[in-house]
C-alpha cells in the first residue's frame, strides 16, 4: 500500500529551518531581533524533528494498513516547546543572551497576530495545530522532543564555531 507522510516544517542539524534562522539572528543580534521576537512571541511553530519523520516512515513501512492510499500527518505540535517563545528561550540560554533582559516579556497578542497573518498568505495561521492522531492510533510514538532536537542543533552549531575558531 501507498503510505504518504506529510510532515509539517522539518528541522534538524544542517538544514535551513526557522531554528537555524533564529540561531543566525542570535549570532548577529540587532534591534530587529527584538522587534521580530515581539511580533512572533505567541506564534506556534509547527515544527517536527527530522528524527521523528524518519521514525514515522520506518513505523509506517512496517505497519499493516487496510487502505491502499493513506495520508498521515507527522507533527510535534503537541510538544510544549513547539512555539516561538519557548524555542527562543532555549536558544537565548545557549547564547547567554536574554531577550527578556530588555523587559520584553510579552508579544503581540495572538488575535492581532491572526489579523496580521491574513495578509501574509504564504504563512499558516499563527495558532494552527496539526494532528498526528491517525498515526498515533496505530501505535506510533515520537522518538525525540523539540528541546532534544534543538540541543542537537545547538551542539552542532557550537562545534562548528569551535572548528572555525581553530582554523
Amino acid at each position: 500500500p501507498l503510505k504518504i507522510v506529510r510532515p509539517t516544517e522539518i528541522f534538524g542539524v544542517g538544514n535551513n529551518s526557522i531554528i537555524n534562522k533564529i540561531i543566525l539572528r542570535y549570532q548577529n543580534p540587532s534591534i530587529a531581533l527584538h522587534i521580530y521576537n515581539f511580533f512572533l512571541y505567541n506564534r506556534r511553530c509547527n515544527l517536527v524533528c527530522v528524527q521523528n519523520v524518519v521514525h514515522a516512515i520506518e513505523f509506517l513501512f512496517n505497519c499493516k494498513l487496510s487502505s491502499s492510499r493513506d495520508t498521515f500527518i507527522i507533527s510535534d505540535d503537541h510538544d510544549k516547546d513547539n512555539n516561538y517563545k519557548n524555542i527562543n528561550s532555549i536558544i537565548s540560554r545557549k547564547f547567554s543572551s536574554n531577550m527578556y533582559s530588555f523587559g520584553i516579556k510579552f508579544g503581540l497578542p495572538i488575535y492581532l497576530l491572526e489579523i496580521l497573518f491574513i495578509f501574509l498568505k504564504s504563512h499558516s495561521p499563527p495558532n494552527r495545530v496539526y494532528s498526528s492522531n491517525r498515526i498515533i492510533t496505530l501505535g506510533y510514538r515520537r522518538k525525540i522532543s523539540i528541546s532534544c532536537g534543538l540541543a542537537k542543533i545547538l551542539t552542532h552549531e557550537g562545534l562548528k564555531e569551535q572548528n572555525n575558531e581553530n582554523t
